[in-house]
């Protein structure tokens, strides 16, 4: 991952792709069309010179797809959006010794994410998905040719799905299922 330096850098950056520069299809596989955008920003420079470093980034992507219809009849449209945070400290006390720590924070949020062109709407799901990446890293050279390195982090995971179409009654086990309201 990149690192600060003794220059204070920043940046901004914005991506389009729209929806009409997706080629057409006849395979009703391929026929959706979907419009995505990027924003990814970046701050790095020195809190000490010459010894304490630091680095930040935000990164969003966002797509959304308009599901006009599949083999089963029209459907939900799908969304997808990720906000995601980054830092990182490099500690460089003398020439010798280097000491890095970062984290990484994201989440990601998505509805009508499992309707395939072969699929009805009523299977549709919306997904969450939060990750947090901890790490922390260091070398000593001890000569020329011999270096002293550790690592260690921390990886946490948490995902989650659930149906965007919900019963508007609770099943209970034993009774019969009124198919009148599903």
């Amino acid at each position: 991952s990149k690192s600060g330096t003794n220059e204070f850098e920043g940046y901004i950056e914005y991506k389009l792709q729209d929806k009409s520069l997706t080629a057409k299809s006849e395979d009703v596989a391929k026929a959706f069309k979907s419009e995505s955008s990027w924003i990814t920003m970046g701050l790095a420079g020195p809190l000490i010179e010459d010894m304490l470093y630091f680095y930040g980034s935000f990164y969003r992507p966002e797509t959304e797809r308009a599901n006009k219809e599949t083999n089963y009849g029209p459907v939900k449209d799908y969304s997808s959006e990720r906000n995601e945070y980054f830092g990182k400290l490099t500690f460089a006390p003398t020439d010798d010794l280097l000491f890095n720590m970062s984290l990484r924070d994201s989440s990601r949020e998505s509805d009508g994410a499992s309707v395939g062109a072969f699929d009805s709407d009523t299977v549709s799901v919306g997904e969450i998905s939060d990750q947090t990446i901890l790490t922390f890293d260091g070398s000593y050279l001890l000569s020329s040719n011999t270096s002293l390195t550790f690592n260690a982090g921390r990886f946490e995971l948490e995902t989650a799905t659930a149906p965007d179409n919900r019963f508007s009654f609770q099943p209970v086990i034993g009774n019969k299922l009124d198919l009148n309201n599903l």
